[in-house]
């Protein structure tokens, strides 16, 4: 069993297992899960996707 199967696959569109996203992310400093989380943010609001923190 995979963490493909237990979790959602929102990676999938994109090509990339979402398994190996989650090992590439827990494999991060906390430095950089920060820079890559704010990253993340920003472009989501620019978006218009609601941040929930």
């Amino acid at each position: 069993m995979t963490l493909d199967s237990l979790l959602p696959n929102r990676f999938e569109s994109l090509g990339w297992p979402l398994d190996t996203v989650l090992r590439w992310w827990i494999g991060l400093d906390d430095d950089w899960q920060a820079v890559y989380l704010g990253l993340l943010s920003v472009v989501a609001v620019r978006l218009g996707v609601h941040v929930p923190w």
